[in-house]
């Protein structure tokens, strides 16, 4: 059942009118950061838990909706891997609050590439009905809301309380087995690798043109 006050989200709220300005668009560096801890990949990481989500049974989350603030569906420890199966994210958009979310198992092409295996997402919609996904309960403990991200599901109900617990501070001891590179919060992250060097727009001969970055100001004649 979806009530009529929905209906609302259809209606045109802006128009954008993009016009070519003459820029020449030039080729971007490739480079490498160093990403803090909490965001190793997880993909090949042994999950502690690993847990079956339900979006697809009308306005509920595997058969629940919210109660209130001290009734939880799911209870996890903190500082570790938690793995999840979603299902019926092709119905209702999927969002946790507190740890990010790294898609592990997707189909190969979601929205022209949009949603891919390996990338961190705050939210996730897809047009297959299943992904698996994975967190770290990083550092804090207590109430971590899921919810589908469409606002009017989200207020008829479809929420629900998970708890994490354990020792405050905790952390997940396998990240630096996966990347050593890895950094903490109070330790800097230090300058991006540049992996290969990019193009900046330049004049070559009155004409505008991209030229190395740092390099020659033209490219050398053909």
């Amino acid at each position: 059942y979806v009530p009529k006050m929905i209906d609302h989200v259809e209606q045109l709220m802006a128009t954008l009118v993009v016009t070519d300005q003459g820029d020449t668009g030039c080729e971007l560096p490739t480079f490498a950061v160093k990403r803090p801890c909490y965001l190793v990949d997880l993909t090949n990481a042994e999950p502690k838990m690993d847990l079956e989500v339900g979006l697809e049974n009308s306005l509920s989350i595997n058969g629940e909706v919210f109660v209130d603030a001290s009734t939880f569906v799911f209870e996890m420890p903190v500082g570790e891997v938690i793995s999840m199966n979603l299902h019926g994210i092709n119905l209702h958009p999927f969002h946790v609050h507190v740890n990010p979310l790294q898609i592990v198992s997707t189909p190969d092409d979601v929205y022209d590439g949009y949603f891919r295996q390996g990338d961190w997402q705050d939210t996730i919609t897809l047009s297959e009905s299943t992904a698996t996904v994975r967190m770290q309960t990083d550092v804090f403990t207590g109430t971590q809301l899921i919810h589908c991200h469409n606002l009017a599901h989200e207020d008829l109900g479809m929420m629900v309380n998970t708890k994490v617990v354990g020792q405050e501070g905790a952390r997940y001891t396998g990240a630096r087995s996966i990347d050593p590179s890895c950094y903490l919060d109070d330790e800097p992250s230090g300058p991006p690798t540049i992996i290969q060097a990019g193009m900046v727009p330049g004049s070559c001969g009155g004409a505008k043109c991209c030229v190395s970055a740092g390099g020659p100001s033209c490219p050398p004649p053909p």
